[in-house]
């Protein structure tokens, strides 16, 4: 998370017992209120396998008496999405409930499970156009390209904002993560047209950022490479993740994004957003914090 630390104050946990790392809880803090880490693209407790419901909830129990030690009032969760997650989370949301957590907010990503074979009409004709238009899918390194001449003038016309990612931070988290963030290009004689960012995980191919060039959008890149990255390009994963769909400025639902990723067998999955005072805590044995 360094390479934006200077964008956060950090307050970030790692629970230890009896000198054994049982969970971290990547977060920041600003004025009274401890956040599961917003500069992520999903946060909450990251657990060690095999734990038991009492211990997962003595982990938040103690989570929040540190938070409250330091005189911080309330902790608010986005919990990971089930999709990513390598087990089943119920024993975690359990925890929450139990100590009183207040689902305040909810996000919905479009995830289409794996294997699938893109079915809808429309969709399968644009990448045949595609593919008579001689456009070829690549993988790629040339960032700089996407980001200069497609990603970025493609979101501020359509949106007036700027990718999350600056192109420095990019490069920067690709080269030090070359086995988890890929880079794909849609290209016509050399000129590329489009391309897709894909941060991979053990069980998903997250779409992290998507855009074509007019000339593209023409030449129906997006039909191609989406239905591309679907089918053949990770093939050992359990699911394909579209991200969320609302407007950044208005935070209201896009609808004609949803249909686009149904489009492509996206099934929606609600990610939750959980607050808690830090005063509702009981444990029975005493993790230790390293902060």
């Amino acid at each position: 998370m360094e390479y934006h630390g200077d964008r956060f104050t950090d307050a970030s946990l790692i629970l230890y017992k009896k000198g054994q790392p049982m969970a971290i809880f990547p977060a920041e803090q600003e004025g009274n209120t401890v956040y599961s880490h917003r500069g992520l693209t999903y946060a909450g407790w990251i657990l060690v396998k095999g734990l038991k419901e009492q211990e997962i909830g003595e982990i938040i129990s103690e989570t929040l008496a540190y938070y409250s030690d330091e005189n911080l009032t309330q902790v608010e969760v986005r919990m990971v999405p089930d999709f990513f997650a390598r087990g089943s989370q119920d024993y975690l949301h359990a925890g929450l409930l139990n100590l009183g957590a207040r689902k305040i907010a909810s996000v919905t990503h479009h995830c289409t499970p794996l294997p699938y074979k893109v079915s809808d009409r429309g969709k399968r004709w644009g990448k045949r156009q595609a593919e008579r238009n001689g456009l070829e899918m690549t993988r790629s390194v040339d960032l700089r390209t996407f980001w200069g001449k497609i990603l970025v003038p493609n979101l501020m016309d359509r949106h007036r904002v700027s990718p999350t990612h600056s192109l420095v931070e990019i490069e920067k988290l690709q080269q030090r993560c070359p086995s988890h963030i890929h880079f794909f290009a849609v290209m016509k004689n050399r000129e590329m047209l489009g391309g897709a960012v894909v941060f991979e995980t053990d069980t998903t191919a997250h779409l992290q950022y998507i855009a074509a060039s007019s000339l593209g959008k023409s030449l129906r890149c997006l039909d191609m490479l989406v239905s591309w990255l679907i089918e053949a390009a990770f093939p050992d994963k359990a699911y394909f993740n579209m991200g969320v769909s609302h407007i950044p400025a208005t935070g209201d639902i896009n609808q004609g994004l949803v249909q686009w990723k149904e489009s492509f067998g996206g099934k929606p999955v609600e990610a939750a957003t959980y607050r808690l005072l830090t005063n509702t805590h009981a444990t029975e044995f005493l993790f230790e914090n390293t902060y």
